[in-house]
């Protein structure tokens, strides 16, 4: 949990005994008044001044939830908000915090509702159970309705509120409520693949069969990291959207596990409305090394000295992990011999100036990685060098 939930080290203070002390200041300056007046005067300052009893960190009542968001997803309502950082008196909190969701059915639409909750709330949430829809301080929990209350409900409003407490506080003022209509949601999308292509995780997936189901225009690809315990560390989070099948993950890091799913959007009514997650899928990141590079050629020179060259080009790489290229020679074509470059090229070319007129030779090219990883080497290429007096020039 954050830390800013944790106890203030900062103690209570006391309240300041003021009393005794202007009690004699005034005698020193009025050896004449009344003890009536100063009675009265010292029993006014009583009224003013007496502080309340200090409260410890964990009876602070935490201010009310003011991001509160919902939404439908498959035949459930997702509700995302943040847990309040400070009390009502401007505090720090002490954790870990409990939270109270109040949920009502209505037939029509909803009317202004009262400030105050009634009745049990839906379910009430421990830390505990908060611990695999936590983002941070942001909650993304989702009421699963089952199939017969999203048939006995569906068409009608459901509104939602929620509260929470921290420690052994009391609860807060319930935030504004939020209401939705549930809609019949499309068909979850199918058949998810997940494949790892130059450091980045492309995904594919096939539309719903089309059917009474709304089809679905968009989709939203989620994500959560999985820990080592193959545990989500947080709520899942929509990394991306897109209109076609296939979408391509480059905020990847190698080393670490995600856990995709999919779902299609469609609107309803004006509304956008989710579909239930497809299948997930969960792909651990390598360090992978660059593609091949492609579109290798040789072409044979000679200097203006006399002297042959082989000039190399191919194509530069659109990898993010890509750091340079290596460049190698063979008399033998199929086999790699020694590396021609000592450092590792940054450019997409070479100039080999050690060749031999009347040989030929084979190269090959690869990609190298920031931690010196090399990709599969290029397709061979051959070249000639001419004898001494021909060629090119």
């Amino acid at each position: 949990m954050p830390t800013r939930y944790g106890l203030s080290s900062a103690s209570p203070r006391r309240p300041t005994r003021l009393l005794p002390n202007l009690h004699r200041e005034y005698l020193r300056r009025q050896p004449g008044v009344s003890l009536a007046l100063l009675l009265s005067a010292i029993m006014a300052l009583a009224g003013c001044a007496a502080p309340g009893a200090p409260r410890a960190p964990s009876e602070l009542v935490p201010e009310s939830v003011t991001d509160l968001q919902i939404h439908q997803a498959g035949t459930g309502v997702v509700l995302h908000f943040t847990l309040p950082r400070q009390s009502t008196e401007g505090k720090s909190l002490a954790g870990p915090p409990r939270i109270e969701i109040y949920r009502d059915f209505q037939f029509a639409a909803a009317q202004p509702q009262a400030a105050a909750v009634s009745g049990p709330p839906t379910v009430t949430l421990s830390a505990h159970q908060l611990a695999g829809d936590l983002t941070g301080d942001t909650v993304t929990w989702t009421d699963a309705l089952t199939a017969d209350e999203f048939q006995q409900h569906r068409g009608q409003h459901v509104t939602y509120k929620v509260r929470t407490a921290a420690g052994s506080s009391e609860w807060s003022a319930p935030s504004k409520p939020e209401e939705v209509t549930l809609a019949v949601p499309p068909e979850p999308v199918r058949e998810l693949t997940a494949t790892m292509t130059g450091g980045a995780v492309d995904l594919r997936w096939q539309a719903p069969q089309p059917g009474s189901s709304p089809s679905p225009e968009t989709f939203l690809i989620y994500r959560t990291e999985i820990g080592p315990g193959g545990t989500a560390t947080a709520a899942p989070l929509a990394s991306g959207a897109t209109t076609g099948m296939s979408y391509r993950d480059t905020a990847v890091e190698p080393g670490r596990s995600y856990r995709y799913t999919v779902r299609g959007v469609a609107q309803v009514n004006g509304k956008e409305v989710e579909s239930a997650d497809s299948e997930a899928v969960v792909v651990q990141v390598v360090l992978a090394p660059p593609a091949a590079p492609e579109g290798l050629t040789a072409i044979p020179l000679r200097t203006p000295g006399g002297s042959p060259e082989v000039d190399l080009s191919w194509e530069i790489g659109g990898e993010a992990n890509l750091a340079g290229y290596n460049v190698y020679r063979s008399e033998q074509p199929g086999q790699r011999s020694a590396r021609l470059n000592r450092q590792v090229l940054a450019a997409p070319a070479f100039r080999d100036t050690t060749v031999t007129p009347g040989r030929s030779y084979s190269y090959t090219v690869t990609a190298v990685d920031p931690a010196g990883n090399e990709s599969q080497a290029s397709a061979p290429v051959t070249a000639s060098v001419p004898k001494a007096g021909g060629g090119p020039r």
